[in-house]
């Protein structure tokens, strides 16, 4: 049997909140079956999703919760922004449904403007092709939507999933190295800053480019610089 577990996070509350202590027993509990389940009969395989790995690296939860029966115990595997291939080709082909085509130098700017992810891609191209109204894109209507894009942040819903998804969704520490990358002074880092690089390296936000750090997608780092750097 497998079993899919979603929002994963949700089962891993603050552990430094004593109100969540409560819902840490519980889960505690209900992982050590699903662990016996594995082991002893092997029976269960365990497909689990959540923003953080704390499932898998917390080892102790709380001093009534006990142990984490589940620490490393999963194989990690990051889901980061699409390749520049493989963006290209999710695009061109949604297109094709609706006969629009998309010139090389075109995909190639989507991915600047984008980074590869998925969900700011499909809004991007959509609005850039105006919705399928437009059937040949070029470079040069990419950058135009781009600075559209730029210029209505306030208004536009790609704000929403700037902030919902990923802004609000990092650490503290986590922001302070990404504003850093964004200022242009990632010259040295603590070994805090390092773990939070790490993590933002992992979720795609940032790729290096000739030994430095940027942000991977150029709209996100405009829409940082304009609300929050």
């Amino acid at each position: 049997m497998i079993l899919i577990l979603d929002e994963a996070e949700r089962l891993f509350p603050d552990r430094t909140n004593p109100a969540k202590e409560p819902a840490l027993i519980e889960t505690a509990r209900f992982f050590r079956v699903l662990r016996a389940l594995a082991q002893e009969r092997n029976c269960l395989t365990l497909c689990v999703t959540a923003y953080r790995p704390n499932l898998n690296r917390w080892n102790q939860l709380t001093p009534n919760a006990g142990e984490n029966a589940m620490f490393q115990q999963f194989r990690e595997c990051y889901l980061g922004p699409l390749e520049r291939a493989d963006m290209e080709a999710m695009v061109r082909e949604i297109g094709l449904w609706k006969d629009i085509q998309w010139e090389p130098e075109a995909l190639s700017a989507v991915y600047h403007y984008t980074g590869g992810h998925p969900q700011l891609t499909l809004f991007f191209a959509s609005d850039t092709c105006q919705h399928g109204a437009l059937k040949n894109i070029t470079a040069a209507e990419v950058h135009q939507m781009a600075t559209q894009v730029s210029s209505h942040f306030h208004t536009h819903r790609i704000t929403a999933l700037f902030k919902e998804s990923v802004w609000d969704v990092l650490q503290e520490e986590e922001r302070n190295v990404l504003l850093n990358i964004v200022q242009k002074k990632d010259a040295a880092f603590t070994p805090e800053q390092s773990t939070a690089l790490g993590s933002l390296d992992h979720f795609g936000v940032i790729r290096q480019e000739d030994g430095r750090f940027m942000v991977g997608s150029a709209l996100f780092e405009t829409w940082l610089k304009t609300y929050v750097g």
